[in-house]
């Protein structure tokens, strides 16, 4: 949240403190961490679909809120102004579908590895 303009601020809903807590109570678990995945059909836009995610975003606060806790009584969720949606295009059109099918699972696995950090927006 170093350079960027909070929108607002908001404490948390009792769900969402319960999620923090047990991400916190233990930072290894996976429980509450959902990935989904879409298969397009067609050609892909990837531009357009970039564009269109950005502007989802843009409409819906939520999709750019982060969780502050750190030396503060009580934690609060952020909502900043704006964000740069992450977005990042993989074309595997050229291998087949067995291929793309262990890609996708590996990528999945790695990518679920991560994780990620909940004091920084957006949090997908």
């Amino acid at each position: 949240m170093n350079s960027e303009i909070v929108q607002d601020i908001y404490p948390l809903a009792p769900m969402q403190s319960g999620l923090l807590f047990q991400a916190l109570y233990d930072p290894t678990s996976d429980t509450y961490f959902v990935q989904s995945i879409f298969e397009l059909g067609g050609k892909v836009d990837a531009k357009a679909l970039h564009s269109a995610w950005q502007a989802v975003s843009d409409h819906h606060p939520i999709l750019r809120t982060g969780i502050i806790w750190e030396k503060l009584e009580e934690p609060l969720q952020y909502v900043l102004a704006s964000i740069d949606v992450p977005f990042i295009h993989y074309d595997w059109q050229n291998y087949s579908e067995e291929q793309q099918k262990i890609m996708l699972q590996e990528f999945i696995q790695e990518d679920r590895k991560k994780g990620f950090d909940l004091s920084k927006a957006p949090l997908f």
